[in-house]
């Protein structure tokens, strides 16, 4: 007897049904592996770090998570390119801001820095806080984050199946009149730390271990607090750094 061939269902893009088997095409249904593998083309990714990015999207379910910060320019527009066209669907692309602590290291302890939301936070302050968002660690950054953070905007826009923004005059319609919300700026906080006083010690300190909090008597405000080794805010964000400094042996942190 002839043996007929397994009939092939379609039953949505990207997934096959056959004799009694979910087949999904990785092009068309990208899985995690395969958009890592992808994006490892542009950030000049090695194996290890590819596998890395790799259980980083798949933890991440279907909420929001910040996968890579600091994008190239030619990363951007390349990234950017596939996305228009439907390809590695399930990610966004978007433009953002950092804290930029201008005098690196000075103040550390004192200032703290920014890292991205946990995952207890996100149960603990949903309608807050977001996905991917950073948010205060240690410092002053912690204990003021809620004067210091603001309000996000918001802009509308509609796009079709591709990714593509449309317009034209039934788009307006539909947006109104204001298809955005503007953001509010957070409160600026000053401390009574003296910036060249707080430089000077530090310099003093630069190969040492120790601590050092300088007060004026007159009205108890701290003029200079510093422990030494301290880490760079500026560089605490990305995996390999972190890792360098929690397993220190002068404990920086």
């Amino acid at each position: 007897p002839i043996k007929k061939k397994p009939k092939k269902v379609m039953r949505i893009p990207g997934v096959t049904v056959e004799d009694k088997r979910v087949l999904l095409h990785p092009r068309i249904f990208p899985s995690s592996e395969n958009i890592a593998y992808r994006l490892a083309r542009y950030l000049n990714l090695d194996d290890r770090r590819r596998a890395s990015l790799a259980r980083a999207i798949e933890r991440a379910g279907n909420r929001e998570r910040l996968l890579v910060t600091d994008l190239t320019e030619h990363a951007w527009h390349r990234i950017g390119a596939e996305l228009s066209v439907g390809q590695m669907r399930g990610l966004l692309l978007r433009e953002g801001m950092r804290r930029a602590y201008r005098y690196g290291r000075v103040a550390y302890h004192v200032l703290g820095y920014l890292n991205e939301v946990s995952e207890e936070e996100l149960k603990k302050f949903g309608g807050v806080l977001r996905g991917g968002e950073l948010v205060g660690r240690v410092g002053i950054e912690r204990h003021m984050e809620s004067m210091l953070r603001g309000v996000d905007g918001a802009r509308f826009v509609i796009r079709n199946s591709h990714g593509a923004t449309m317009r034209g005059h039934w788009v307006d319609e539909l947006l109104g009149d204001r298809p955005w919300i503007d953001p509010v700026k957070g409160h600026d906080v000053e401390v009574t730390l003296d910036l060249q006083l707080q430089q000077r010690v530090e310099a003093i300190f630069k190969h040492r271990r120790g601590a050092v909090v300088v007060i004026d008597t007159r009205n108890g405000e701290i003029l200079s607090l510093a422990s030494f080794p301290r880490p760079d805010p500026n560089r605490i964000r990305h995996g390999a750094y972190n890792r360098a400094i929690t397993y220190h042996k002068d404990k920086p942190l």
